[in-house]
């Protein structure tokens, strides 16, 4: 597609996203679960500013390609800009469904600010080689930040499922006591 239309970085971020919704619907989780529709789309949002810092760096190599890329730096930065109100609303989803704790959402806004949108605002000023490798380097931060906060997530649920079961769905908690009031009953038994 990069040499029919500039929408493939559309198509390429939807494809490189997708792989950890298939991932978990392959594991057994629901295709309607939220969460990995949340961790999708930060990925989707977070190609474009990453994707257009390596396109700028290296925008000569990609006509010499051949390929049809996008060529307006203020759609590119705006694109960027508008990928860091996804990366905020992946963050609140996630937020939402338990799979990230508040607290982990403050220094992952910091960080989608500082190397999210300021860069895409100095990409939008000056499309510069200097700016677009700003972005494309400064991207990492918001990725790396992002994915910790959803690893300490899975760590705190691990931890208080194990240890303090009043996080378990109340239905889980009914399964949990009828399980140890069997077990109980099989002790005395057997006793």
């Amino acid at each position: 597609m990069k040499r029919t239309s500039e929408a493939n970085t559309i198509w390429g971020s939807l494809v490189g996203a997708i792989v950890p919704y298939l991932g978990w619907f392959a594991g057994g989780g629901s295709a309607l679960s939220m969460s990995p529709f949340f961790l999708c789309s930060f990925i989707f949002a977070w190609q474009f500013p990453h994707f257009y810092g390596i396109l700028w760096t290296y925008k000569d190599d990609y006509k010499r390609g051949g390929f049809k890329m996008l060529e307006d730096p203020i759609k590119a930065a705006r694109h960027s800009k508008l990928a860091v109100a996804g990366y905020l609303a992946s963050t609140i989803g996630l937020i939402c469904t338990g799979d990230i704790s508040i607290y982990s959402s403050i220094p992952a806004g910091y960080a989608y600010w500082k190397y999210g949108w300021k860069p895409a605002v100095e990409f939008e000023k000056n499309p510069s080689l200097e700016n677009a490798k700003k972005m494309k380097y400064n991207s990492y931060w918001p990725f790396t930040v992002f994915m910790l906060s959803v690893i300490l997530g899975i760590l705190q649920r691990v931890y208080l499922h194990e240890y303090h079961q009043e996080v378990l769905p109340e239905e889980v908690k009914k399964e949990t006591t009828q399980v140890k009031a069997e077990e109980v009953q099989v002790d005395i038994k057997s006793a």
